[in-house]
């Protein structure tokens, strides 16, 4: 009995470890207690453990649910659109076509991909300086009327301004700007360097220029919108075609100043003659009232006789408008 017994247990020992050593192993743990006092041993199961069961876990791991047209309906297009008389603001994350219309009836599409806020408009509103030229147009054509923006087929469309237009139209000659409208702050600049300021004009001024000076660009503050004349640039290399006789003339010692200078009124505070010495001598004040009525011929003082005049400054309105006309008489002056 003894030998069977010992086989049996030495059979159990052999393929405890395959078959059941967890429940021998157990075993023999407690038999050592036994004989150490039931000393425990660290970290010993307790005699009734089991050992954990492993088993397969369903993949649980989250994948992209790509919705289709049948789950949710796509966001209608939406867009910021805001007109400010000659250019427009487009501010939506995605569109392909800007249509523009302009008072005139010049239309221009803008095809590309876009992103975000943009401009789009005439080159000449100052808004647009920093914009690429697929942005804008370089011609003239008045304030926007009416500005569509989409994105493949869906469209939005716009014609409320922000604010009132001080420019509507402009008609050019080589030496003549012709406003529709009514700016507040207008400046007329001249190929010899003239320049011209009304800052208001003169109640009923529609005419900006000056007889016999090539007129290349009108200058509007209300809007930071420079306008430059088409006339000029198509005879900037040659000649001074179109323009009318000079209306006013430089003479060795004396200025004459025609009534064709001023569109508008024939009266003026005073000038200042500019000699190319740096000098200046005053007649009247051109800061002040009225003193003076056109045609009017100024006359050098003594002391700056013989003196090369580099031009000739007329003041209206109490300063209000300016003129600086230069010497053309002297083509090293222009």
């Amino acid at each position: 009995m003894s030998r069977m017994h010992r086989f049996s247990r030495r059979g159990l020992l052999l393929l405890g470890s395959s078959v059941i050593g967890s429940n021998y192993r157990t075993g023999q743990r407690s038999n050592r207690q036994q004989s150490l006092g039931a000393t425990q041993l660290p970290n010993a199961p307790p005699a009734d453990h089991h050992p954990p069961q492993m088993t397969e876990q369903p993949n649980t791991t989250e994948t992209d649910h790509v919705e289709s047209d049948d789950d949710q309906e796509s966001a209608p297009f939406a867009a910021d659109l805001r007109l400010a008389c000659y250019h427009l603001t487009v501010d939506t994350p995605v569109y392909d076509r800007v249509v523009v219309e302009w008072s005139d009836g010049t239309t221009k599409t803008f095809d590309g991909s876009f992103r975000g806020r943009r401009l789009f408009g005439y080159v000449g509103s100052g808004d647009l300086i920093e914009e690429p030229d697929t942005h804008t147009v370089r011609s003239f054509h008045g304030p926007i009327k009416r500005a569509t923006v989409s994105h493949g087929t869906e469209k939005l469309t716009t014609d409320t301004q922000t604010s009132k237009c001080a420019v509507e139209a402009v008609t050019f000659t080589a030496d003549t700007a012709t406003v529709t409208g009514t700016p507040d702050d207008i400046t007329a600049t001249f190929g010899d360097g003239s320049i011209k300021q009304w800052d208001p004009p003169a109640t009923g001024t529609t005419t900006f220029g000056s007889p016999g000076r090539k007129l290349t660009e009108l200058f509007v503050a209300d809007h930071e919108l420079r306008i430059t004349n088409p006339t000029a640039v198509q005879s900037a290399a040659g000649g001074q075609e179109g323009l009318r006789p000079v209306a006013t003339r430089f003479e060795d010692n004396s200025i004459i100043i025609g009534a064709e200078e001023f569109a508008v009124g024939t009266d003026f505070g005073g000038v200042e003659i500019v000699f190319t010495d740096g000098s200046i001598q005053t007649v009247g004040n051109p800061n002040g009232a009225s003193q003076f009525e056109l045609p009017a011929t100024i006359t050098v003082a003594d002391e700056h006789t013989g003196k090369t005049i580099e031009a000739v400054h007329i003041g209206r309105q109490n300063g209000e408008i300016w003129f600086r006309l230069c010497n053309r008489e002297h083509p090293h002056l222009t």
